[in-house]
């Protein structure tokens, strides 16, 4: 199945949007000429959809598709696909660390982290680390010195309350001009304090988040940092943090974990670095109306049972925007 979070999602289309004007007979040539960053292009003749599989049983991407191995659907509808080309590219990766005295217990598991995640990268890939509490900081800026990112990393200690939505929404803008495949992994128990105090916490709220990843090019991958699976009726923040969290990586057509202990993060380094490494760009003709807004996308490869495909749950047009008859 497709999954648009979501950017959560258990493993692999990611897109992006960006809307583009009605282009020319002379400018066309060009448009056909597919960019494989994770970004979906709205062009007002075609759609740009950058798809990952991933197959459970071996734990890694499947990298033998062909176009007539997937099905696209827009808004439930199935869209013919015009082309599929599938390839590698480096990507720039930002870690979100939650150094908030909530997660104090996993403040060495999270050094650790981003030294592994550093380790995982290619010689082209750039890494960002950023922590909060009730405070952001970019403590390493974008880089591929791997050297510079893990004495950052063990730089790092635990203090002050959570406003995690305001700290997502200035990651996302870090991202602001970067091209090409962008994610997030963001290492949190998700517990904003304004779950539990309004008057507290973020000053951004989830649904202005949730809409910013929405407009925005990046897959996110969130690992919960939580002891123990959190009840309903007992622990009811910390049961809407962990919504929240799968949100975002489903919105994104992402992933999201749950370890609990410090063994259990072994795989997932390299199972995010191969998730965003290699992708399917798939193109198709639109058939939504001239009326523009939310556009449900969903993929599949029928023929290949087990495998899980990924990608945003959709993207938003604006008005005018419709395929040629």
């Amino acid at each position: 199945m497709c999954r648009g979070f979501v950017l959560a999602a258990s493993t692999l289309v990611c897109l992006t949007w960006s809307l583009l004007g009605q282009a020319n007979s002379n400018t066309r040539a060009e448009e056909k000429s597919i960019d494989t960053g994770y970004r979906l292009k709205i062009k007002a003749d075609w759609i740009y959809v950058n798809a990952s599989v991933w197959d459970p049983r071996k734990r890694k991407s499947v990298a033998d598709l062909r176009k007539e191995d997937f099905a696209v659907y827009e808004d439930g509808q199935s869209r013919a696909i015009d082309a599929c080309l599938a390839g590698e590219s480096p990507f720039h990766l930002l870690l979100l660390l939650d150094v908030s005295a909530s997660t104090s217990g996993f403040i060495q598991l999270i050094r650790e982290a981003a030294i592994k995640f550093s380790e995982q990268l290619e010689p082209e890939d750039r890494v960002a680390l950023v922590t909060f509490h009730s405070r952001t900081a970019m403590i390493q800026p974008f880089t591929n010195n791997r050297e510079a990112v893990q004495l950052a990393a063990r730089q790092i200690h635990s203090e002050g309350s959570t406003a995690f939505y305001d700290a997502a929404l200035t990651s996302l803008d870090a991202f602001r001009g970067i091209e090409g495949r962008k994610a997030m992994v963001i290492f949190s128990d998700g517990a904003d304090n304004q779950l539990v105090d309004p008057t507290k916490g973020s000053k951004a709220t989830f649904d202005q988040l949730r809409q910013a990843v929405r407009e925005n090019d990046c897959l996110i991958y969130t690992v919960m940092l939580l002891p123990y699976e959190p009840d309903p009726h007992r622990d009811p923040e910390l049961s809407q943090a962990q919504r929240q969290m799968q949100l975002l990586a489903d919105e994104t057509g992402g992933r999201s974990f749950k370890p609990r202990k410090a063994r259990d993060l072994a795989g997932i380094y390299g199972e995010i670095a191969n998730d965003m490494r290699y992708v399917y760009t798939l193109t198709f003709t639109p058939g939504f109306s001239a009326s523009g807004g939310w556009h449900e996308l969903h993929v599949e490869v029928p023929g290949r049972s087990g495998v899980v495909t990924r990608c945003r749950k959709g993207y938003l047009s604006s008005e005018g925007i419709k395929a040629e008859d």
